[in-house]
């Protein structure tokens, strides 16, 4: 009970909640999920994220110290959905929007019911959702490479070297 009461207290003190602060109820996400997951639910939030604090941007030491960093999931088999994606955050967002695009999906446990989306991405699927970034104009992509000890593999993934 005691374990209990501190992880209750840590997780108000974590989410800047008081003793007496009410804790949302999450049904209200949960019946709204499918409407708020919705591309233009999703667009109009960004587009006002950025609208407050611009593109992202660098303190001298190299950490994010203000603005939007998108992330994006690249799938296999979904080129045309990354293309379109980036091209909305290009043409209404900015071309200067720092874009991460992400290659590491794995499928697993229901995933692999459907083929379409039952492997992972090949590294040419990976550079061309680079290049479809390159083609819409986004300048800034992360493009860091991997610590000295992953190891590319043969699937354009990284693992441990070691």
């Amino acid at each position: 009970m005691m374990e209990r009461l501190q992880f209750d207290l840590a997780f108000r003190w974590f989410v800047g909640l008081g003793m007496d602060d009410p804790v949302r109820d999450a049904t209200g996400f949960t019946t709204h999920r499918d409407r708020l997951l919705e591309g233009e639910v999703a667009r109009v939030a960004i587009a006002e994220m950025h609208r407050q604090v611009g593109p992202l941007r660098f303190a001298p030491d190299g950490l994010a110290e203000r603005g939007v960093l998108l992330r994006h999931l690249a799938m296999p088999g979904y080129l045309a959905e990354t293309r379109a994606i980036l091209h909305w955050i290009a043409a209404e967002l900015s071309p200067a929007t720092y874009a991460n695009l992400m290659d590491q999906y794995r499928p697993a446990f229901r995933a692999l019911r459907y083929s379409e989306i039952a492997r992972r991405l090949d590294p040419d699927e990976c550079e061309h959702a680079r290049e479809i970034a390159r083609q819409e104009g986004l300048t800034r992509l992360d493009a860091r490479a991997p610590p000295w000890f992953f190891a590319r593999g043969q699937y354009g993934s990284y693992h441990f070297a070691f």
